[in-house]
């Protein structure tokens, strides 16, 4: 190595992670460049593309360019939100999560998607508290927050891709009846 290596390697590190955190912010950020709120599986969907990417780099960083570990466990980690990335399983997940909600109760779909592997969808309900302020509150839509408020967990299988969970969600019904995610703080 020369006595040049070294400062070039830090360079490219930091240059890298420069590149990483626009695209961090942008693919697994709370908001859509639209300005509405992302559901949980499209800020998975942004993560895990954030994941592939910074295992690319760190491959390219450490391994002289070579991919190998760093995209495999970042792939693999993704394989399941990676295979839900299409209208009619994002239709579906927020399908199952109306239920579950409308219900009050956890619920468990399963259907074939269209490449022929089974998927399962579960989503746990629990209650979590109604702000305070919530009445007072516009949800991105515009609608009106009236509660109650739940917070959903969202567990997805999908057959020879594995397993994955969706982050948490606090919802709460508008006025006209729908479940919108809530910004503020809601505890359980």
């Amino acid at each position: 190595m020369t006595r040049h290596s070294k400062p070039l390697k830090r360079i490219s590190i930091f240059t890298g992670l420069a590149t990483l955190a626009p695209i961090v912010s942008g693919c697994a950020g709370a908001v859509g460049p639209d300005g509405q709120p992302r559901t949980a599986l499209e800020r998975s969907v942004g993560t895990c593309i954030v994941s592939v990417g910074a295992g690319v780099l760190v491959d390219m960083l450490t391994n002289k360019k070579r991919l190998g570990a760093g995209t495999a466990v970042g792939a693999g980690l993704c394989a399941v939100v990676l295979a839900m990335n299409n209208e009619e399983d994002k239709s579906r997940v927020h399908a199952a999560q109306l239920a579950a909600l409308n219900a009050g109760t956890d619920r468990t779909d399963t259907y074939v998607g269209k490449d022929g592997n089974e998927r399962t969808i579960k989503t746990s309900i629990q209650s979590a508290d109604t702000p305070a302020n919530l009445k007072t509150q516009v949800a991105s839509d515009g609608a009106k927050f009236v509660g109650p408020c739940r917070r959903t967990q969202t567990e997805i299988s999908v057959q020879g891709k594995g397993n994955a969970s969706l982050d948490p969600e606090v919802v709460c019904r508008t006025a006209q009846g729908d479940w919108l995610p809530w910004s503020g703080t809601a505890s359980a």
